[in-house]
């Protein structure tokens, strides 16, 4: 009788140790940090990946507000460690020494070739949607506010959290004017960086 008792016991252990461990899995699907660009999550340092001196001598200073100094923050990687084909770019804050990541963005170059940008981004979007199933799924399409002759055209789609973090993939269509090329780009934002660029970035 006693060794029945004892398997039971057993058994309600395992059963609750399997409910924990699946409960864990499903929250940290929920959390953006622990979704990576080339091994990089927002709040991470960039100093854990890359030295000051090549953080530096790559950054792009392309913003006029001064609270995030390096608005496109280009990494020239040293050959292709994953699937982009383009940038890896950064966004930290002025004079933060720690070099504090707020956002990181992965290319894909679509060179006069938008076209087949659009099928890759419904991908990844469906593959996002079942990585976040919690997350607000929104999109919009329409002139990017950097081009003001209005030819260029962004086509989001973005997983928004609670906290306000979220995911994009994106698909840009520059026009001759902008001398950018066509590309795939997917995007961490944290909140705040999201509000400054949503409120203050091109003001």
């Amino acid at each position: 009788m006693r060794h029945s008792e004892n398997v039971l016991i057993m058994m309600r252990l395992l059963l609750i140790l399997i409910l924990m461990f699946s409960f864990q899995t499903l929250t940290k699907a929920d959390d953006i940090r622990d979704f990576q660009i080339e091994g990089m999550s927002i709040g991470d340092s960039a100093l854990n990946y890359y030295s000051k001196e090549f953080i530096k001598s790559s950054s792009k200073y392309t913003c006029n507000n001064s609270e995030f100094t390096n608005c496109e923050m280009f990494i020239a990687l040293m050959g292709p460690k994953g699937i982009y084909t383009g940038d890896i770019q950064l966004v930290f804050k002025k004079n933060d020494l720690n070099y504090k990541i707020y956002s990181i963005t992965g290319t894909i170059r679509y060179i006069n070739d938008i076209e087949n940008c659009y099928p890759k981004q419904k991908k990844i979007s469906l593959e996002l949607q079942s990585l976040f199933p919690k997350a607000k799924k929104e999109e919009n399409m329409g002139p990017h506010t950097a081009d003001k002759t209005g030819k260029s055209t962004g086509n989001n789609i973005y997983f928004l959290f609670p906290e306000k973090d979220a995911v994009y993939v994106s698909c840009y269509d520059w026009s001759k004017e902008m001398k950018y090329n066509d590309h795939l780009r997917i995007s961490i934002r944290s909140s705040e960086y999201r509000n400054w660029v949503n409120n203050k970035a091109y003001n």
